[in-house]
């Protein structure tokens, strides 16, 4: 009978072969979590294609001048990003790196791209998540780790854009004022809605131009409301062949003022398509 020594050694000795063969062996070695790239800016943003400023023509509009510039803005961007993501390594790691962008602009830019374009230009964001939350598998703070991979407004490329191209046109805005010509074309204009105006507000030095902007802002919304209330009460006593055009408009002047364009808030139809308006626009070269 052989002693159980014997046996407890082979054994070792049979763990021992074991292991050393697996170290031989690197394909049953399981890799390391390797760290994911640190986001940051690889390639710059597609200029966006300047246009020539006019107030008067900007504020031809029933809603904010100030967030259609900046729907144009983001629109143009769009267009330009999602083909450089497509036929651009270097945008696509970029992209990656950046761990993509906030989810409304990602919403957005998934708007207008093309299911073969996101699947060109997203599988490397996708790779970069997959190292990123491996990586957060094996640290302390995972859940920490994990919330920063959503972007937020601070760490999206998109949302910069607006932040500067707000800042610009709100001082091109509030230095167009000055000019006889441009106010009075303000003075009949809906305004800006309340974020732009606050925006315009603290770019204006004068303060008769804040003054002239604040009472043009109340004169406008005192305004929505009578015209919502005419709406409602013609409404109500099928008066409707009486209703005019700002009565009927009213609610929705007084949304977007309030709240500012919905294409600035909300994400775009996925069907590549802000709206039939807004492409009837675009495609006019309208404000």
């Amino acid at each position: 009978m052989e002693a159980p020594t014997n046996r407890r050694k082979e054994t070792s000795d049979r763990h021992t072969a074991d292991a050393a063969h697996r170290a031989e062996d690197p394909v049953k070695q399981p890799a390391p979590p390797q760290e994911p790239i640190v986001p940051t800016a690889l390639v710059k943003s597609p200029a966006v294609p300047s246009r020539k400023r006019d107030l008067p023509t900007d504020l031809q509009t029933r809603g904010c001048p100030a967030c259609e510039h900046s729907v144009r803005t983001v629109f143009e961007f769009f267009a330009q990003w999602q083909y450089a993501i497509v036929i651009d390594e270097h945008a696509q790691k970029a992209f990656a790196a950046e761990l993509g962008f906030c989810p409304l602009h990602l919403w957005q830019l998934a708007a207008v791209s093309s299911p073969l374009g996101a699947s060109v230009g997203w599988a490397k964001l996708a790779e970069q998540l997959s190292l990123a939350v491996t990586w957060a598998a094996t640290s302390p703070s995972a859940a920490k780790d994990a919330s920063a991979l959503v972007r937020r407004s601070a760490d999206c490329r998109v949302c910069r854009l607006l932040r500067e191209t707000e800042k610009k046109y709100g001082q091109w805005f509030a230095a167009a004022l000055r000019e006889p010509q441009n106010r009075e074309a303000y003075e009949r204009s809906q305004g800006v809605c309340l974020r732009h105006l606050s925006l315009l507000l603290g770019a204006s030095p004068s303060e008769d131009t804040r003054r002239f902007l604040l009472r043009h802002a109340a004169r406008r919304f005192k305004e929505m409301a009578e015209d919502m209330q005419s709406y409602a009460m013609k409404t109500e006593a099928l008066r409707r062949a009486l209703l005019n055009a700002d009565e009927k408009d009213a609610y929705r002047r007084a949304l977007v003022h309030l709240a500012g364009a919905k294409a600035v808030c909300c994400p775009w139809n996925e069907d590549g398509e802000l709206s039939t308006e807004e492409r009837t626009k675009q495609e006019a070269g309208k404000p």
